[in-house]
């Protein structure tokens, strides 16, 4: 028995915005290659919904799974075919790993038609929590998408106990029923790995993730500037990484204007994952002073090959990382500058520290990860009616 998945922002993201991948869409990787021989494809494009043959199914999934450059034409074809192929979608396992579309009520007309069973995954609510750190309208949109699960979910998978507890409250807030829930570690990308060779011959901290407001990269950038003042040449260096999302104009207004930066913070929008390793296996530590997050995977990459982690004191990162990494307060400057210029010495005995616990530190693994999946999500694919 097929199950639909829907690749709806998958094709969006990879094929028309041509975006680097985040973590969402590397949880879409992942669940599309672990899932793709037994599924059908869904492709929404605006209230249209086209539900793929297995045999074109694979053929798309094919196409977004290979790591060339996203051939439209070819996906768009592979789409029109199928367009007048019978299928029997009744009561499906409907599986949405990315929470697109469910705001519009489209959604929720297409589950009652078909009757399908949905299991969505839910990644934060921090466009709920946290609006100010969401674009304008989001906050409104990410509600209807809860609430959407909430009505017709059959089950929910999460990422973190910290995630899974905000949900349960946002459905009491609401005074509605929360449905079965099961929480799965995300695994890390096994192409992220201890490299020998050095990318930069001088000492460095790493940021890693989408620039927007809430990474607090404005806060970083400060601090950097003022090492620069006052430490000169003999400042470390600061690489960010990671892709300019929304409202990033100020830091990166400041990245390329600010004369004290120039030779001291490297900004790269398109590294590559063996780059990326170079970067962190050398790093003296990531940096990680988030306002909020649903997940770290960034923290736990770091983590997995070595590299010391001075993070926001989240409640989902001591779930992921226990006591490994220094947690700071992600609005305390003076601490986050002490920190960083302590664990830039050439004997730091609290970079040693860290790195003595996490000798023991077990990286989480999509094969464990979908173990649990799996049996959660066998008793919906077996239904019958």
């Amino acid at each position: 028995m097929y199950m639909i998945i829907d690749v709806t922002r998958f094709i969006n993201r990879k094929c028309i915005q041509k975006r680097f991948p985040t973590g969402i869409d590397r949880v879409d990787y992942q669940y599309l290659e672990h899932y793709a021989a037994r599924s059908t494809a869904l492709v929404r494009v605006k209230l249209f919904w086209f539900y793929l043959s297995h045999s074109k199914s694979q053929k798309l999934f094919k196409l977004l799974l290979e790591n060339e450059k996203c051939a439209l034409l070819k996906i768009f074809l592979v789409i029109l075919q199928s367009v007048f192929e019978k299928k029997n979608i009744s009561n499906k396992l409907l599986l949405n790993i990315s929470h697109s579309g469910l705001h519009v009520k489209n959604y929720d007309m297409q589950i009652k038609r078909h009757k399908l069973r949905p299991v969505y995954f839910i990644h934060d609510l921090i466009p709920i929590r946290y609006p100010e750190y969401a674009g304008s309208g989001e906050e409104k949109r990410h509600t209807d998408r809860l609430k959407h699960v909430l009505a017709y979910a059959h089950g929910i998978i999460v990422n973190s106990h910290d995630t899974l507890e905000d949900i349960k409250l946002f459905a009491k807030e609401e005074e509605r029923k929360m449905p079965p829930a099961l929480v799965a570690h995300l695994g890390m990308s096994s192409d992220i790995r201890r490299h020998r060779d050095e990318i930069l011959n001088s000492d460095y901290f790493v940021m890693l993730g989408t620039i927007e407001p809430r990474k607090n990269h404005w806060l970083m950038l400060h601090i950097w500037r003022d090492m620069v003042v006052s430490l000169g040449e003999h400042a470390p260096k600061l690489v960010i990484i990671g892709q300019e999302g929304w409202d990033s104009r100020h830091v990166i207004h400041m990245l390329t204007q600010s004369h004290k930066l120039k030779d001291h913070v490297i900004y790269d929008r398109s590294c590559s994952d063996t780059k990326l390793s170079q970067y962190l296996t050398h790093a003296k530590a990531l940096l990680f002073p988030s306002f909020y997050e649903g997940y770290g995977i960034p923290l736990l990459e770091a983590i997995s090959i070595g590299t010391p982690v001075i993070a926001s004191d989240l409640p989902v990162f001591r779930e992921l990382a226990n006591n490994i990494p220094e947690y700071l307060n992600p609005l305390d400057v003076n601490a986050w500058a002490e920190m960083i210029i302590g664990y830039s010495q050439k004997d730091s005995k609290r970079r040693d520290a860290q790195l003595r616990r996490m000798k023991d530190f077990k990286p989480y693994v999509w094969k464990e990860h979908f173990l649990i999946v799996d049996e959660f999500i066998k008793k919906y694919e077996d239904h019958r009616e």
